[in-house]
């Protein structure tokens, strides 16, 4: 099964002759060109920029900054490497806050190098073997967790999205159709970045999937109107009490489709995150206001006027139908007992 672009991480995120190439999604689809990193600040700036978006991709990256770490200061010494790996990690772990992801792997890739330091091993190999390995691991994951989400997509549903929900999205739409259900998709623009219109359309379009974009606020109207089926996004992060953090908006969806009996079902992928006990424990990240303030680097207020960005919402868990995990449907209050 050949997946779109945006949907195949190995094409957006390559590791090779000690730099890293981005596909470069600020960009995409108008032109499809990749950002070049060779040190630990260019990926952080990377991250921040929104050069790479999505949770997983987005802990790939940071991942592979670590290995570059190794790489640029490799004549140091033991112990002087050790210092700089540790202070690269909590540069990547301070470019976004609300995406759990991004800490599991760097914390793993910088347990990795420093080990492979203790064993006289080269840790910019070690580390960038450890991301390629999770990245195949993660492809798996989202194959699976599409697996499970086809069987809730019913011949004549209409699903409805929101921000970039990564490949199990389009894995959950593919599958769906070789089963010969016939679904379409509903797809909000995702202001400020667009990543709706930039990144799900096409990606859906690529893998024929029947895709209608809409501004973001006439999904109230869309549900009450009886047009959406299904209401299926990712999430960032998700606590063991069931809710979850994604793009903001997505709450404000949950709640509009729960009032007219739209199920609402999360690609969850491998599950909650074992640290975040409940919604309290998730920062949700405030962006620049100026992001707000420009479309496609075009000023969309006049001067003086203030805006205000939080990146992220927090959905409760009786807004949520089912969590879809690699191992399948989960009611919310499962959630706590899913690593037994």
């Amino acid at each position: 099964m050949q997946l779109p672009i945006l949907a195949d991480r190995f094409r957006c995120v390559i590791y090779e002759e000690n730099q890293l190439k981005l596909l470069n999604r600020r960009v995409y689809p108008h032109k499809t060109e990749y950002v070049v990193c060779r040190d630990v600040e260019s990926v952080a700036k990377a991250i921040e920029d929104m050069i790479v978006q999505g949770a997983a991709v987005i802990a790939y990256t940071a991942g592979y900054g670590l290995a570059l770490a190794a790489n640029v200061q490799r004549n140091m010494g033991r112990d002087e490497l050790k210092k700089t790996l540790t202070k690269a990690a909590e540069r990547l772990k301070n470019t976004r806050p609300t995406g759990a992801e991004l800490f599991h792997v760097i914390e793993s890739s910088l347990a990795v190098g420093l080990k492979s330091l203790e064993e006289g091993k080269n840790p910019e190999e070690e580390i960038a073997r450890h991301v390629y390995s999770l990245m195949k691991r993660g492809e798996e994951i989202a194959r699976k967790t599409g697996e499970h989400a086809a069987r809730l997509l019913e011949d004549g549903k209409t699903v409805l999205t929101n921000c970039y929900a990564g490949p199990a999205l389009v894995y959950a739409m593919l599958f769906a159709r070789e089963r010969g259900s016939y679904v379409k998709a509903y797809v909000p623009e995702t202001r400020p970045y667009l990543q709706g219109a930039r990144l799900t359309a096409p990606t859906l379009k690529e893998a024929g999937i029947e895709t209608t974009l809409i501004p973001d606020t006439s999904v109230g109207h869309l549900i009450k109107s009886g047009k959406v089926n299904v209401y299926m996004t990712a999430a960032d992060r998700v606590a063991l009490d069931g809710s979850i953090a994604n793009k903001v908006g997505t709450y404000l969806y949950a709640v509009v489709a729960s009032k007219h009996g739209v199920p609402f079902y999360v690609l969850a992928y491998t599950g909650p995150d074992k640290k975040t006990h409940t919604y309290n424990a998730i920062v949700v990240e405030e962006r620049d206001p100026e992001e707000v303030l420009t479309l496609a680097n075009e000023p969309t207020a006049p001067d003086g006027v203030t805006a205000y960005y939080p990146a992220f919402d927090i959905v409760p868990p009786e807004y949520i139908a089912g969590l879809v995990t690699e191992r399948g449907v989960f009611h919310p209050s499962e959630m706590k007992h899913y690593w037994g």
